[in-house]
């Protein structure tokens, strides 16, 4: 009996081991930073379901959420300046907590009993896609499987996330007719109105890097310049592009809002404003020219920007606006950490934005490919929804 027990647990432990593994393979495949690699995550279903018991299932989780964050890692260095002095040990214990973090949602779920296994995951998916944790979402590849589909699109894709354990061959052949219709109705990728323009730039780092108030001014008159030969009526910068927004940078830009104004222009650019509390700041898209406006992230970062047990960073604002109004025109702005979550993006779509303004200040990822992560995520929700996307990333 004792022989047969430890037979039992060794065969336990090898299916763990290799459901752990094909999760990480998983994870590492889905956000490499291609969108149709995005399609690996419909194996995730089959792994999780052949694991037996809490245990395995959470470890199947926390392999996934570990190969899909871990291109982040290497960029927390830059991130946090050049006096965080990230050590490499510091780097891996941050991937570790940063996987357990994303992991630990998922221990009530899968303790409960009157869950069915096979709905425990689109369940948790649902649950955790309104965390503003909740990054690296599977449900991200309905964009990719349903082009045009909205939220009929998404619902089915939960469904899929449900049946596919259970009835493979037919949950598959009704997801790839269903995606030929899509594909057919919809084909390529939904294009911006020509009004708009997104401009990416190589600035570096402003706001962590020690730049020289002569090398600020440059940056700042570059933009100016970029934004006055151009001809499209809207256009957008990346997040951060100025460093900090003061009554006297207003005063500086006054000549080039009147400029555009005049050639019925606007600019949207993203800058840090500082609160009246010391330490604490919003991270703020500015619209001038034409139209004028401001607009608030939702979700900062967490620990890196947004600290709630803390009183310096930056608020967080998930019921706050979640569309820009520019003149007529609706336009659903999704700044950088946002871009790898679910909640933003799905609350702007139910305003029926004219675009998604993708933004982000990536000086950070150099030798990465964070940025090509947060392009697909945005690419499978703009196809999804059939949103034309307008990005500008600064590298």
């Amino acid at each position: 009996m004792k022989r047969f027990d430890m037979q039992n647990s060794s065969g336990s432990s090898k299916t763990a081991l290799m459901a752990g593994f094909a999760a990480l393979t998983i994870g590492a495949v889905a956000w490499s930073g291609h969108l149709f690699t995005l399609l690996a995550l419909l194996a995730l279903p089959m792994v999780f379901n052949s694991s037996k018991g809490p245990t395995q299932r959470l470890t199947v989780l926390g392999s996934y959420y570990a190969a899909s964050i871990w291109p982040v890692m290497p960029g927390a260095t830059q991130f946090f300046g050049d006096n965080a002095e990230m050590h490499p040990l510091s780097i891996l214990i941050l991937w570790l907590m940063s996987s357990l973090v994303l992991t630990f949602p998922w221990v009530w779920l899968l303790l409960t009993p009157g869950i069915k296994a096979e709905w425990a995951l689109p369940v948790g998916l649902c649950i955790t896609a309104l965390l503003p944790t909740g990054v690296v979402n599977p449900l991200t590849v309905a964009g990719v499987l349903f082009p045009g589909l909205g939220w009929a699109g998404l619902v089915a894709t939960i469904i899929l996330f449900g049946t596919l354990s259970k009835y493979r061959v037919s949950s598959l052949l009704s997801a790839g007719m269903l995606a030929a219709i899509c594909y057919v109705s919809h084909p390529g990728i939904p294009t911006a109105p020509p009004i708009w323009q997104g401009h990416d730039t190589e600035l570096g780092g402003s706001e962590l890097s020690k730049q020289t108030p002569m090398a600020l001014y440059k940056q700042v008159v570059y933009v100016q310049e970029t934004a006055l030969d151009s001809n499209a009526h809207i256009q957008v910068f990346p997040e951060g592009i100025i460093n900090h927004w003061t009554p006297s940078a207003e005063g500086f830009w006054q000549s080039t809002y009147s400029e555009l104004k005049q050639n019925h222009q606007s600019i949207l650019f993203g800058a840090e404003e500082n609160l009246p509390h010391r330490g604490k700041y919003q991270n703020e898209l500015f619209l001038r020219g034409q139209y004028t406006a401001t607009f608030q992230q939702r979700i900062p970062i967490p620990y890196a920007m947004w600290r709630p047990w803390d009183n310096i960073g930056v608020p967080i604002h998930y019921f706050g606006p979640s569309i820009l109004s520019v003149g007529p025109r609706r336009a659903a702005p999704i700044i950088c950490y946002e871009q790898l979550l679910v909640a933003p993006i799905l609350i702007s779509m139910e305003h029926n934005p004219e675009v998604i303004i993708s933004i982000a200040n990536d000086y950070w990822t150099k030798g990465t490919y964070i940025a090509e992560i947060q392009q697909s995520a945005i690419e499978a929700w703009s196809s999804l929804f059939w949103i034309p996307v307008v990005s500008a990333t600064n590298r």
